[in-house]
């Protein structure tokens, strides 16, 4: 009776966190592996509050952070807004959750972010009162995330995408898109390979 998407883990992969919605909740669970069983899935630790909806995990590379949606409030954003929120690892345990803040989040959703090795966050923006998505990268240099830029039509195209994965090497980024002329129907999943720093025209997977 559960719904399950979004799967990320550990570097080590004995550790996944993943979506979960059932009964109007939206939530972040985990499974650790250990003795090589996975133990009964939980709640992440960080969560706090079940009224707020958690969703769409990313771990980094070096597994020290991980990013993901919520609608939790704090001074800069509002009910229901959906934002790029991120918790830290201090030791075996997660940080309390924060709100990346500008210029990642907007009056607008943000959701569903991917990062590289080197910390470039690609993440999708629907605009307020908009009902189109469209997929942003934002450089992370010195400890702080650059204002977003708007991909091309390599990336954003078709009627609507959204939810775009980018692997930590930056060499593909596979993107569910709707609207396209070679569509099996509804959304489909692509690919674009990263060459030479810009992005190939996408090819149905």
């Amino acid at each position: 009776g559960m719904y399950e998407r979004d799967v990320t883990m550990m570097p080590n992969g004995k550790e996944i966190y993943y979506s979960i919605s059932t009964f109007g909740y939206n939530l972040i669970y985990f499974t650790k592996e250990v003795d090589g069983r996975w133990s009964d899935p939980q709640p992440a630790e960080f969560i706090s509050d079940f009224d707020y909806m958690y969703y769409e995990p990313h771990i980094t590379y070096d597994g020290k952070k991980m990013l993901f949606l919520s609608t939790l409030i704090d001074s800069d954003s509002v009910k229901n807004d959906q934002d790029i929120w991120a918790v830290n690892k201090v030791g075996e345990s997660w940080s309390k959750p924060y709100n990346l803040g500008e210029p990642i989040n907007t009056d607008g959703g943000e959701f569903y972010p991917s990062t590289t090795k080197e910390g470039t966050l690609y993440f999708t923006r629907q605009e307020k009162n908009s009902r189109s998505s469209f997929i942003y990268k934002s450089e992370f240099i010195n400890g702080n995330y650059f204002t977003p830029v708007k991909l091309d039509s390599n990336i954003n195209f078709g009627a609507n995408r959204y939810n775009a994965y980018v692997n930590y090497g930056e060499d593909f980024m596979i993107i569910p898109a709707a609207g396209m002329a070679d569509s099996y129907g509804g959304t489909d999943y692509y690919i674009s390979f990263n060459e030479e720093g810009k992005w190939s025209k996408p090819l149905n997977m």
